[in-house]
């Protein structure tokens, strides 16, 4: 059975080295290009974890809880390598990120830690819940952002200074971590924890809309505060041995090429508007396959 092969990684590996016409060498193949597909949607509007997820469990062969813990590494690589895309197109955001990234770790300390008591049946249905919960989010979400004029703008600057900070061109230095923006990010922060997938559309909605920030600059940020609070809850995951190693390198892999590519398109507009709909069909089937399983 594909999943009990895939489920042990020294049955996998040495499988892997009979040959490229080995069954596993084709499974962990198609969770390269499942990553990739991920990678690509994290990196440009969040929720590529909707379909990473049941990949891990319907190819991978994992249980669910164990999947939820194996994602994060492929996350961890793809965020990095997305970072360094943006990190030499100059987008970096580093001291507004670090200020963001600590109730944003926090929560996500909180999520994973409640996350890694729960079992297979458990992360079924909180998995289930949140596949529904995004997928309306993609459809809907972008009703939820504020209005372009809204965000802070050189026109609307105080003085010189504050215009120059808020120029698209320049990194915003500083920004006020007010107590609402604080609480949307520990909340945001505890979903990552949790679940992870989709949680990079909520931190586009909670950096847009608590902290005004601007779409361009709010997904270079999220991708950013990603990268950081991630490696806490796979702390957590990988303390209780639910990371398989080789099931999420096949996946990093190809949410690392995926992250790349998606660094470079979110450069441009509407990038993320495209691909919603595709992605919120795909990821329904993804879901329903997961519910019959």
């Amino acid at each position: 059975m594909v999943g009990k092969r895939l489920a042990d990684s020294h049955r996998r590996t040495a499988a892997s080295l009979g040959g490229f016409g080995s069954p596993v060498v084709y499974e962990l193949g198609l969770l390269a290009l499942i990553g990739c597909l991920a990678g690509l949607i994290n990196v440009l509007a969040g929720g590529g974890g909707l379909l990473a997820l049941p990949g891990l469990v319907l190819i991978g062969g994992l249980g669910d809880a164990a999947a939820n813990g194996t994602f994060r590494l492929a996350v961890l690589v793809q965020a990095a390598t997305a970072v360094t895309r943006f990190g030499i197109s100059r987008r970096l955001e580093p001291r507004l990120t670090l200020t963001l990234l600590i109730p944003t770790a926090i929560g996500a300390a909180m999520g994973a830690w409640q996350a890694t008591t729960l079992g297979d049946g458990g992360t079924r249905t909180l998995l289930l819940g949140a596949t529904l919960g995004a997928t309306l989010l993609l459809i809907v979400g972008e009703r939820l952002m504020p209005a372009a004029q809204s965000a802070p703008t050189p026109a609307r600057a105080r003085d010189a200074a504050a215009a120059a900070a808020l120029s698209p061109t320049s990194p915003l230095t500083s920004m006020p971590l007010t107590p609402r923006l604080a609480f949307g990010l520990l909340v945001t922060g505890w979903y990552g924890g949790l679940i992870q997938a989709g949680v990079g559309f909520l931190l586009l909605l909670t950096l847009r809309r608590l902290g005004g920030l601007d779409l361009a600059r709010a997904n270079v940020v999220k991708v950013a505060l990603v990268l950081g609070f991630t490696p806490v809850a796979l702390a957590f995951f990988a303390g209780q041995s639910r990371v398989d190693v080789v099931a999420g390198s096949a996946l990093a892999v190809g949410m690392a090429a995926g992250g790349w590519v998606g660094a470079g398109l979110a450069l441009a507009p509407h990038a993320a508007q495209r691909i919603r709909w595709v992605v919120a069909v795909m990821v329904l089937v993804a879901a329903a396959r997961l519910a019959a399983s």
